[in-house]
C-alpha cells in the first residue's frame, strides 16, 4: 500500500503522497506526528520534481539571505503528519526506489540486559598527547510498535 508512482502528474502525485501519509500516520495513539525518511537520492528528485510542479507548494525566502538557486525539499507537511526526508547512501544501487519511515519516538539504542559496560580508559596508544576514554557495550536499536514504521517503494 505504500507504493508511490513515478513520473504521475503533480497533482495525482502529491494526491497519492498524501494517502501514503495518511495510512503511515494511521496509529496516533502510540505514533508520533513527525517521522524521518532514510531515502535515495532518486525519491529526493521525484519530491522536488513533483513539489516543483504543484500549485499549493510554499516556499521560504527571505531579505538578506545568501543568493541561492534551486530547490531542496527537506520536509513534507501533509494532511495528518510531517515527513522530514534524509539522504542515505545505503539506499542507493540496487534499493534506490525503497524508503524507511522511522517513527523516532519508538525507536532507541539499548544495551543488552546481560552486556557488561565498560570504561576504556586512555584507548590511545600511537603516541598522541591527550586522554581518550572510550564506553563499550553490546547493544541494538529498540523497535516499537512496528504499525509506526513504514517502508515506502517509488515505482
Amino acid at each position: 500500500a505504500f507504493q508511490w508512482t513515478s513520473g504521475a502528474a503533480a497533482t495525482a502525485a502529491i494526491n497519492e503522497l498524501d494517502g501514503i501519509i495518511g495510512d503511515i500516520f494511521q496509529d496516533q495513539l502510540s505514533g508520533s506526528m513527525s517521522k524521518t525518511v532514510f531515502c535515495s537520492n532518486k525519491w529526493m528528485k521525484e519530491l522536488v520534481k513533483v513539489v516543483r510542479s504543484s500549485a499549493g507548494a510554499q516556499f521560504e525566502a527571505g531579505m538578506g539571505k545568501d543568493i541561492k538557486a534551486g530547490l531542496r525539499v527537506s520536509s513534507y507537511m501533509g494532511p495528518v503528519g510531517q515527513l522530514d526526508f534524509v539522504q542515505h547512501p545505503y539506499l542507493n544501487g540496487a534499493h534506490e526506489d525503497y524508503a524507511l519511515a522511522v517513527d523516532f519516538g519508538n525507536a532507541e539504542m539499548r544495551a543488552l540486559s546481560q552486556s557488561d559496560v565498560q570504561l576504556r580508559k586512555d584507548v590511545v596508544k600511537n603516541g598522541q598527547d591527550g586522554v581518550t576514554d572510550e564506553w563499550l557495550y553490546e547493544g541494538g536499536p529498540e523497535i516499537r510498535n512496528e504499525q509506526t514504521h513504514a517502508i515506502l517503494k517509488l515505482v
